[in-house]
């Protein structure tokens, strides 16, 4: 099913938590890939780096990232969110570069994504 910009909105609001079964990361020809039962993605916006990584008011994240891995060399395609929002589950902002409604014109795109991929292989997910 394609990502519409109204479902990809409600699933990506200011922290965005994807949850995928085991599976979707690994394919059968690509054996010595690792097979992850689970993939969760967490993003954050809206602090600078140095205010939250070895800040120890934020021991969780911190933690998380010393234990599991943090994306340093990371940027977003453009300003203000949504724009990103989309690029992450789409694979590219699909020329959207502003945060206005779904329903503006320009805002709106019927395209494959990440979620129609999980959802193609009979795997699922959360948002």
């Amino acid at each position: 099913m394609p990502l519409s910009v109204r479902r990809l909105t409600r699933l990506t609001v200011v922290m965005c938590v994807v949850l995928i079964s085991a599976g979707f990361v690994a394919s059968a020809q690509a054996t010595s890939f690792p097979r992850y039962d689970h993939v969760f993605l967490m993003m954050e916006e809206n602090e600078p780096y140095g205010n939250i990584i070895g800040n120890p008011n934020a021991p969780i994240i911190n933690a998380l990232a010393n234990d599991y891995g943090l994306a340093t060399n990371y940027h977003g395609t453009s300003d203000p969110s949504e724009p990103n929002y989309v690029a992450i589950l789409g694979g590219t902002d699909f020329g959207i570069s502003s945060d206005d409604p779904y329903y503006f014109p320009g805002q709106s795109f019927n395209a494959p994504s990440v979620v129609s991929q999980v959802d193609g292989a009979g795997l699922t997910w959360k948002g």
